[in-house]
């Protein structure tokens, strides 16, 4: 059947090489979760945001929303040797760094 003689051997599933780079175009996807994991450590909480935190209860209203402000280019600033280590943004990222 199939055109096989009956003693011939079945054919060999084809293996997947780990190592093996995706197809031109396709993502790599152990490399972004890799790269996922170090941008959450990244943007996790430093001692300077926590002191920010701890000095929110002590500011007025109005300045709650400078302290936000603050806190978020912290977490960006965190965040940029990540981005340069990856070379997400380019090698120089863009020529901040």
């Amino acid at each position: 059947m199939l055109g096989l003689s009956p003693d011939a051997p079945a054919p060999e599933a084809p293996t997947q090489d780990k190592s093996a780079r995706p197809p031109e175009g396709m993502p790599d996807i152990a490399a972004m979760a890799e790269l996922m994991g170090k941008l959450r450590q990244a943007g996790a909480d430093d001692d300077n945001i926590r002191f920010l935190m701890a000095l929110r209860p002590l500011l007025s209203e109005e300045k709650h929303g400078r302290l936000d402000r603050a806190v978020k280019i912290l977490k960006a600033i965190n965040l940029l040797p990540v981005l340069k280590e990856s070379g997400i943004l380019g090698g120089d990222l863009l020529g901040i760094l």
